[in-house]
């Protein structure tokens, strides 16, 4: 049976591969540049769709890009009955 992830579950796999400060200061920016609440980013986010968690990517070395891989196939190999 598949296991539902969380945001939590989310937000430890960013602290465990070192993003989860980077990644709200990208949110935070991304955010204010674009005059979004930071409650709609919040809103939107599912731990089980990652295009809702990085969809915002502006840095210009693609971390992001490379995190949502990296979290897509995490989430492949987690959910593995």
């Amino acid at each position: 049976m598949k296991k539902q992830k969380t945001l939590n579950d989310f937000y430890q796999w960013l602290a465990c591969c070192n993003l989860f400060y980077k990644y709200w200061e990208e949110v935070k920016a991304f955010c204010d540049e674009h005059h979004l609440l930071l409650t709609d980013f919040l809103g939107n986010m599912d731990a089980e769709k990652p295009e809702t968690l990085f969809w915002f990517d502006n840095s210009p070395s693609g971390t992001f890009t490379q995190a949502q891989e990296k979290y897509t196939n995490w989430l492949k190999h987690e959910n593995k009955p």
